[in-house]
């Protein structure tokens, strides 16, 4: 069986917002991670570039989360 769960993973060079944004504008739901330190220094900023998406579930962890 087929999942239909997507992992995009940060890379050199490519705005990850961008690819985001890109591939998940017809998501029923998509789950973005960030940081606590960015929310420190961008504020609300961080949230106001996904535009292009519909339902958006932001998390955040203190410590890294093991995902399968």
């Amino acid at each position: 069986m087929g999942s239909n769960i997507e992992i995009i993973h940060e890379q050199e060079k490519v705005f990850t917002k961008e690819v985001i944004n890109q591939r998940s504008a017809s998501a029923g739901i998509t789950i973005i991670r960030f940081r606590g330190e960015t929310l420190k220094h961008q504020k609300a900023e961080i949230f106001k570039v996904y535009d292009k998406l519909g339902n958006i579930l932001f998390i955040n962890a203190n410590s890294r989360k093991l995902i399968e």
